[in-house]
């Protein structure tokens, strides 16, 4: 559609220290995802308006940095990234409630 963006992605600005986020939709059912916040704790949320195969979609993006880069990131003040050789362990538990 003319004027509707094909995507668009964001992160928050601040770091989500409680390790979770949630969705709740209009059923009143809630999606939760849970993770570890000493290890991903930023968050990206990419939306797709429905240009790609007509689907409209949603996605959380728990992150150890957020912005896509290193040096985006830095920008914004996230020094967490992960070194050169090293490997990140982490967790991720989705759930949904009714």
């Amino acid at each position: 559609t003319e004027g509707v963006p094909e995507c668009r992605k964001f992160y928050f600005p601040r770091q989500a220290p409680e390790g979770y986020l949630a969705y709740r939709y209009p059923s009143g059912d809630v999606l939760m995802m849970e993770f570890d916040p000493d290890r991903i704790s930023c968050i990206g949320v990419w939306e797709n308006f429905a240009r790609f195969n007509g689907a409209y979609c949603i996605g959380f993006e728990p992150c150890s940095v957020g912005y896509d880069t290193v040096k985006n990131a830095e920008k914004y003040g996230q020094k967490r990234p992960i070194k050169k050789g090293e490997s990140l362990e982490f967790f991720i538990r989705l759930t949904v409630k009714k």
